[in-house]
């Protein structure tokens, strides 16, 4: 009896402890898209070049600078699918550098096959992430940082 009355007080002591108010306040600040690409084909649309072009300006109008992350896919069913992915990366990284974003500010690119089981839409083939550089004491001034559109 007393063992169970012991397992039982850890019980409720535990289940106080999960379900108490914790206040935290938090946020994160990335700029993306998602860029469309035909099958077997690296090459951006010029809608997307559009859209990466809006997004290189919203990056520079941030009050710290900012790293890039560039993502390729390929499909398992596209010819030389790793190849393509990185072929796709490439071609991102290389746009992004004829609009003036320097390659030292791209700080992660990744080549991938998307499984077949993905949800991923099967014509988002690239994606690019712009994140700021915080400085020591973090970046939680952004939070409330308007950007112009």
């Amino acid at each position: 009896m007393l063992t169970a009355l012991r397992g039982m007080s850890y019980v409720l002591t535990s289940a106080v402890l999960c379900f108490a108010p914790i206040s935290a306040a938090a946020c994160s600040l990335a700029l993306q898209m998602s860029a469309t690409m035909s099958p077997n084909s690296a090459d951006l649309t010029n809608g997307d070049r559009l859209r990466l072009v809006e997004l290189i300006i919203n990056v520079r109008n941030l009050p710290l600078p900012s790293q890039a992350i560039v993502y390729g896919y390929a499909l398992p069913d596209e010819r030389n699918p790793v190849a393509l992915a990185m072929r796709r990366t490439q071609s991102v990284v290389k746009f992004l550098a004829e609009m003036g974003v320097p390659t030292t500010d791209v700080v992660h690119v990744e080549s991938t096959i998307v499984p077949a089981s993905s949800k991923r839409e099967e014509t988002a083939l690239a994606d690019v992430q712009f994140s700021p550089i915080c400085p020591a004491g973090g970046c939680g001034f952004l939070c409330n940082t308007p950007i112009e559109r």
